[in-house]
């Protein structure tokens, strides 16, 4: 089975008092590898899957929100559930048709297949980025 006929997807945040569900396929999915990702992720990178906002449905829960500044200059509107802080997506105020997904929340993480790493400059010596996949020193346009 194809990853896009799996739409719509679900997921939750870490203590389940979120649920959401995406109901069209990612329009692209990037691994990060800016400092804000990995103080985020707590390790080497984060990945995001970007999806137009009108797909996203809250289905449980509510969302608390913080702005912060973004390693290329811009503004990032973190979402989170407010009970365990697990981040759920985040959104580019300039930009609120687009969410970036955090997607190591879905219930099924068998969808994740990113295209591209972006700021690659900053990734750990150790982390190994496949043969075939887009490399972005910094922050492309995406």
């Amino acid at each position: 089975m194809n990853a896009q006929d799996s739409f719509p997807v679900t997921g939750t945040c870490q203590c389940g008092n979120v649920h959401y569900r995406i109901t069209e396929p990612f329009l692209f999915q990037a691994v990060c590898h800016c400092r804000d990702c990995q103080k985020l992720s707590g390790t080497s990178f984060s990945i995001s899957a970007f999806v137009k906002a009108s797909t996203f449905e809250l289905l449980q829960g509510e969302l608390k929100s913080w702005r912060r500044s973004s390693d290329s200059g811009g503004l990032v509107d973190c979402f989170f559930c407010p009970t365990c802080g697990n981040r759920i997506y985040h959104q580019d105020p300039e930009k609120p048709g687009l969410l970036r997904l955090k997607p190591g929340t879905l219930d099924d993480t068998s969808v994740i297949a990113p295209q591209a790493h972006v700021w690659v400059s900053r990734k750990q010596a150790w982390v190994d980025i496949p043969k075939g996949i887009d490399q972005h020193d910094t922050q492309p346009e995406l």
